[in-house]
């Protein structure tokens, strides 16, 4: 309560004057993400969100093959594999070339690309959101694809995990941060400021 009191009035504005959509994720796993994938916000590094208690900051998970087969191997053709995304597939930012943008599924066929987003969605719906985020690394042993990546969702805007970093001071030295410092770093160039009218 007391923070919606001291924030009253209080919006993120856009350098066109509009008031952003100020989106946040759980964990952007350490970097934020760009143009790449849809955000209005400038990319930055989050050393916030290696707080300690961040489960998601790093983490694995494995798919059956037979679920990429049964959704793309009428496409592709048998024997599906999935390739690693290599450097010109990702946004360039962090580890291994930072988020995947688009991810090759290959078969005895074709090899077709999607969007990462369409890749996610699909095998999600059968596995429940075991692949955590779009920034990932990916290796095939036998029937399993091995998924290895950073964060919990689109990482787009204010990271909930590295907020409480750097508001804690567990954010690489750089000290315990107010909220204004926050916002400003998560949702540049977009600008703190306070409504017409308003306390």
């Amino acid at each position: 309560m007391a923070a919606a009191q001291d924030t009253a009035g209080q919006v993120m504005v856009l350098a066109t004057g509009r008031i952003a959509t100020t989106e946040y994720s759980s964990s952007t796993g350490g970097w934020t993400s760009s143009a790449a994938e849809g955000s209005p916000f400038t990319p930055v590094p989050d050393a916030g969100d290696a707080v300690s208690g961040n489960s998601h900051h790093d983490w694995t998970a494995t798919v059956p093959v037979s679920v990429i087969t049964s959704i793309w191997g009428a496409t592709v053709g048998p024997n599906v594999t999935v390739p690693d995304p290599g450097p010109t597939a990702r946004n360039g930012l962090g580890t291994w070339g930072g988020r995947v943008v688009t991810v090759t599924i290959a078969g005895t066929r074709r090899s077709i690309t999607v969007p990462v987003a369409t890749f996610l969605t699909d095998v999600d719906s059968q596995e429940g959101g075991a692949v955590q985020s779009n920034w990932f690394t990916v290796g095939q042993a036998g029937s399993t694809l091995h998924f290895t990546g950073h964060g919990w969702g689109h990482g787009i805007g204010m990271g909930q995990w590295g907020a409480l970093g750097y508001a804690i001071g567990q954010d690489g030295g750089q000290g315990n941060w107010r909220y204004a410092q926050i916002l400003d770093h998560y949702y540049q160039p977009a600008s703190l400021e306070s409504l017409p009218g308003s306390p």
